[in-house]
């Protein structure tokens, strides 16, 4: 892209850019679940192998169950699914 062309789509970029929020103006919600929640967390893992031109593709799910037992001073007690 010609230095010129750049610089007129950069101009044209900056207003918008500084209306946008500031990322710093941002903060986490504070981690605090309930005591007996159930949380499910899934992973999925793909592969792909080429053998000799022939692909073969293949997904492993992983779902693991997480539950809140307790909430004592020090942090959170959790279990993992039986």
């Amino acid at each position: 892209m010609p230095a010129a062309a750049f610089l007129a789509v950069a101009l044209a970029a900056a207003p918008a850019c500084a209306a946008a929020p500031a990322f710093a103006d941002w903060t986490e919600p504070p981690y605090d679940p309930p005591v007996g929640s159930r949380w499910i967390i899934q992973r999925d893992l793909d592969t792909e192998e080429n053998y000799d031109g022939a692909i073969n593709r293949s997904t492993f799910r992983i779902t693991s169950e997480l539950r809140i037992e307790a909430k004592p001073p020090t942090g959170f007690r959790p279990s993992t699914g039986h």
